[in-house]
């Protein structure tokens, strides 16, 4: 489990979140992920980032720039290798 402490909290299933907490992710994860989501590294990590912590990708809108950061930066090195794929 990978927690995110927020400095601006969002909402999300009418709460108010102050840390994220993301679970490690599995093969199933990936095939939720849309394909368009893919060619846009942004919004491919933050879409990952709200399957792996079960809060609706539109609550990821709220997120300052600072606490983006740090989700991606949790999100990014669990993807490793897979980072490299469909690049020649």
């Amino acid at each position: 489990m990978h927690q995110v402490q927020l400095t601006t909290p969002i909402k999300a299933h009418g709460e108010t979140i102050l840390t994220l907490e993301l679970r490690d992710p599995k093969a199933s994860d990936l095939k939720k992920i849309d394909q368009a989501s893919c060619a846009k590294p942004f919004q491919f990590l933050l879409d990952f980032a709200a399957i792996l912590s079960d809060v609706p990708p539109s609550s990821f809108d709220d997120l300052s720039l600072e606490d983006t950061h740090k989700v991606c930066g949790v999100v990014a090195p669990m993807m490793g290798k897979f980072q490299e794929i469909g690049q020649t």
